[in-house]
């Protein structure tokens, strides 16, 4: 005999997320919102690919190199947001929200391009007028130069 489901009572959270978009701002917010009520009533999103979700990560980036070789602007727009979902969902599984990780990648970004500029300048250049192998060469260095402080700290 089929089990009888209350969906007010076992929380159908997609159905309920689904209705509630209206109240966030923007897509990801509502999305984070969603990736967290599923917490709460005890899922682990997604819950279909519980100890994949990495390799999940690293099929949809393949799919995605794919996209960007076909020059589909909707194919390439799908397959970004699947990379993103992976992407909640590994932030869901450590702890962390999309926020966390923009807020790190941000500070991250600008100290290093900060730098790059101070380079260039030394050298005579700005970010517009360094030849691209030199300003590979300087992202490199500048990266390693941060990490090294990272890690010494």
């Amino acid at each position: 005999m089929p089990m009888s489901v209350n969906p007010t009572k076992d929380g159908f959270f997609c159905q309920e997320m689904l209705a509630r978009r209206h109240e966030f701002a923007d897509p990801m917010a509502w999305l984070q919102a969603a990736f967290t009520r599923g917490v709460e009533k005890g899922y682990d999103l997604p819950w279909f690919f519980k100890d994949q979700k990495l390799e999940m990560l690293h099929g949809e980036v393949t799919e995605l190199a794919e996209a960007m070789q076909e020059g589909d602007p909707a194919h390439i727009k799908r397959e970004l947001g699947d990379v993103l979902w992976w992407v909640f969902a590994l932030c869901e599984q450590q702890g962390l929200t999309l926020q966390d990780v923009t807020a790190s990648i941000a500070e991250r970004w600008m100290t290093r391009r900060a730098l790059l500029e101070q380079k260039c300048a030394a050298l005579g250049y700005t970010l517009t007028n360094i030849p691209e192998d030199l300003s590979k060469q300087l992202w490199v260095e500048t990266k390693k130069e941060l990490k090294a402080q990272e890690e010494a700290q």
